[in-house]
């Protein structure tokens, strides 16, 4: 009985596996926690308003032999923007664009408890596969256009293994502790 429990004991501890480090980082006003490989390092960087009418905040995931592999931004509109499908590909395809990734898949997910827009394809440009996603933070229904609108969105660009990108996705909440 007691070898039978004990397996069951390993089986369980098997199956649920091992979780990274838990990391809780800020970038200006944004707090972001999520689980990921241990030992990772970050870098931070703002950028002004651009002709777009948006600021932005990047935090970039470094990992131990000091390569990028991972980044979050945070970008700030100063009017509402449509939290539509189409403007979060819009995002998707400017990521596209920078990791010169071809053929990207696109679907539907939900990060964080908000409906976004994951991609996913291969880099020309790292010589590895591309994960993104895409998602609103905070958005509220505007009745006048009958959409959901926000001021923010989060994206995370990854060239990490599939396994590594999913505990991020997966465990990932952010907030902003400037009440915007």
């Amino acid at each position: 009985m007691r070898r039978i429990l004990l397996c069951l004991l390993i089986l369980a501890l098997l199956l649920t596996g091992v979780e990274g480090t838990l990391y809780k980082k800020t970038a200006g006003p944004w707090i972001v926690e999520f689980n990921g490989t241990p030992g990772m390092n970050f870098r931070n960087q703002y950028e002004e308003p651009t002709q777009e009418g948006y600021s932005w905040w990047m935090m970039t995931l470094i990992d131990k032999a000091g390569h990028e592999v991972a980044w979050f931004s945070f970008r700030s509109y100063s009017n509402p923007q449509k939290a539509s499908e189409d403007f979060l590909d819009k995002m998707l395809d400017s990521a596209v664009g920078l990791f010169k990734v071809t053929a990207p898949a696109k679907s539907s997910t939900v990060v964080d408890g908000a409906d976004g827009r994951l991609g996913e394809g291969y880099s020309s440009e790292f010589s590895r596969k591309w994960r993104g996603v895409v998602w609103p933070y905070n958005s509220e229904f505007d009745s006048f256009t009958n959409t959901n609108v926000t001021k923010h969105f989060i994206g995370f660009d990854s060239l990490q293994e599939q396994p590594e990108f999913e505990e991020i996705v997966n465990s990932l909440h952010v907030t902003n502790v400037t009440n915007m």
